[in-house]
């Protein structure tokens, strides 16, 4: 393949706007993606096959939306200006915020350098790029770890209820681990107690109490 066509935006904002618009064009025409993750960990979803549709068409789509989308975008006039000029780094730190996380220094000066900033949500401390957290592609490990456990513990809790209550230990809270201690009371002696589910569910101990007396 040839070299193809280049155009310079006055921001990069702008410059985004086109490349979402004419990736929105190719997906809705089903031309894209065409790799997968297993084959381009980066940039997979941007691919399509060039037996459906050649780089002058794409290019032709890129000068329709600069200068028939909602915003027209004109080409910047002169040399192209330093990335670092054409960031904005208020803008990058409210979308940042929008985005769950607060800067806790300013702008590192590239878009794919980490930005130390504080979960919004968990107040986990991360080092994040500006470029996945726009991308969707980095939220907080802390919070994504939560939801993961949060998600596995619904699915495990109503046979865990079960797996107690037959082992004579009824539930005094929502089940939350395996591993966690779980407080229940003993429908036995009456007494309540801290068990470990997977203990339980592998015929171990049940009421500490009830153990201790027989």
């Amino acid at each position: 393949m040839g070299v193809v066509p280049a155009r310079d935006y006055t921001t990069g904002a702008a410059a985004y706007d086109v490349e979402q618009a004419v990736l929105d064009r190719l997906r809705g025409a089903k031309l894209c993606p065409l790799l997968t993750k297993d084959v381009m960990p980066n940039g997979w979803s941007e691919t399509c096959s060039a037996d459906r549709v050649t780089a002058d068409e794409v290019w032709a789509m890129v000068e329709d939306e600069t200068h028939h989308g909602t915003d027209v975008y004109a080409p910047r006039a002169g040399a192209r200006p330093r990335a670092a000029v054409l960031f904005d780094a208020d803008a990058g730190a409210e979308e940042m915020r929008a985005r769950g996380y607060e800067p806790l220094v300013p702008y590192p000066g590239r878009t794919n350098a980490t930005w130390p900033s504080r979960c919004t949500t968990c107040g986990h401390e991360g080092r994040p790029a500006f470029n996945a957290v726009r991308n969707g592609g980095q939220g907080c490990r802390i919070c994504r770890t939560r939801a993961a456990q949060a998600k596995r513990a619904a699915a495990t809790a109503p046979k865990a209820v079960e797996v107690m209550r037959a082992a004579d230990s009824e539930p005094l809270e929502p089940y939350h681990t395996s591993q966690t201690p779980w407080r229940c009371r003993c429908t036995t002696c009456g007494r309540e107690t801290t068990p470990i589910y997977s203990n339980v569910h592998n015929g171990g101990n049940r009421c500490r109490f009830c153990s201790s007396s027989v």
